[in-house]
Parts: C-alpha cells; sequence; structure tokens
C-alpha cells in the first residue's frame, strides 16, 4: 500500500525536505494506544492505511469518541507544536501502516520559520479549515 497522507502531502516542498529524514514507516496494531490523556506527546503520527480514534473522558466519567483520523490526519502534532500534553487517549482501531515523526522534528522546523507551520494549508487541512 502507498505510503500516502494529506497532510503530509500537502506540505511544501522545504518543510517536506526539512521532516523526510525524521520521518518512518511502521505498522500500528489494533487496539494499540498511543498516547492517554495527560501523557506528553513522544510521537507524531501520520497514518496512512491505520485509522486511530481519539477518545475523550467526560466528567461524568463516560468516554466518548471525538474523532477519527485516518490518511487525511495526523495524531499528536498540535500538542508537539505547542509542546503541551495529550487531552485524549489515542487508539488505533484499525491496523495498518503509518508514519511516525519525532515532534522535536516539528517544533525545530516552526521555529526556524518566517511563516509558522502552524498557520500553512496542512495544519489548515487538520483543523477542517480551509
Amino acid at each position: 500500500m502507498p505510503q500516502f497522507n494529506a497532510i503530509l502531502a500537502s506540505l511544501a516542498a522545504g518543510d517536506t525536505a526539512a521532516l523526510q529524514p525524521h520521518l518512518r514507516p511502521i505498522q500500528l496494531r489494533q487496539k494499540t494506544v498511543l498516547h492517554e490523556p495527560g501523557d506528553l506527546v513522544k510521537a507524531v503520527y501520520f497514518p496512512t492505511s491505520a485509522v486511530v480514534s481519539l477518545v475523550v473522558t467526560l466528567t461524568t466519567g463516560e468516554s466518548t469518541e471525538a474523532a477519527m483520523v485516518g490518511n487525511d490526519g495526523a495524531i499528536g502534532m498540535s500538542s508537539a507544536l505547542d509542546g503541551k500534553i495529550a487531552v485524549s487517549q489515542a487508539i488505533v482501531q484499525l491496523g495498518g501502516e503509518a508514519m511516525v515523526c519525532d515532534p522535536a522534528a516539528f517544533r525545530d522546523r516552526d521555529a526556524a520559520r518566517t511563516d509558522p507551520v502552524r498557520t500553512g494549508p496542512a495544519v489548515h487541512r487538520l483543523h477542517g479549515q480551509p
């Protein structure tokens, strides 16, 4: 299966070149928990054929799925850019492939830019903006 992820595909050529050495393919197994609420985000995942659910716990103690992320998105990117902790549990629902990157590569690239990646088309797409 091709290693396609819409977020990675929409990055500018310079950003892609800068991130490429930090990306590596991995296999995600069904039911694997990528992070829990309160965890420091240690990896950014770009699913290519896997699907990951983001689950939040409500104040009532009930859990609900807040999002499903496939090859059109990323897991951990927003938290990684801001150096923040995860606010949801990320659990693999459909095993498959993904590209993974150390969050420091995003922070370093973002700090070096005059037009930060957080305002670029890839992040707008991630947040559902045109």
